[in-house]
């Protein structure tokens, strides 16, 4: 079984060698990642079928 930490040293070791992670780690890329693949927002509705606001 992995350890949480893992995940963060797979990352980590794998910079030292050049390779980059498939997803961003800079938080406003992976927000702008996020909100170029979800709906924009009041697209969505919630389980009661009742319209809500997303904000990716």
């Amino acid at each position: 079984m992995n350890q949480f930490g893992d995940y963060q040293n797979e990352i980590y070791f794998n910079g030292l060698r050049g390779v980059k992670p498939s997803l961003p780690v800079d938080f406003r890329r992976l927000e702008e990642r996020a909100s170029a693949a979800l709906p924009h927002e009041g697209e969505m509705q919630s389980r009661n079928n009742q319209p809500c606001l997303l904000r990716a």
